[in-house]
């Protein structure tokens, strides 16, 4: 897992949370047997925005649903 590193700005941490962004399902695929044959790491399409960026990033993955 990568730390919580803010994907606009930099800032470690900020208050912030993690936004899903969808995922091919190939790739969501080789993610799922990764972790079953006990793999980790950070999964696929998941990044972090600090407080200040965190609307512009879920706008963001809103808009990548669409």
């Amino acid at each position: 897992m990568k730390p919580p590193i803010c994907e606009v700005c930099g800032v470690l941490g900020g208050g912030g949370a993690a936004v899903q962004f969808p995922v091919d399902p190939a790739e969501r695929a080789a993610w799922d047997r990764f972790v079953e044959s006990g793999g980790v790491g950070h999964p696929p399409g998941l990044a972090w925005y600090c407080a200040e960026h965190l609307a512009e990033g879920r706008a963001a993955a809103e808009a990548a649903q669409e």
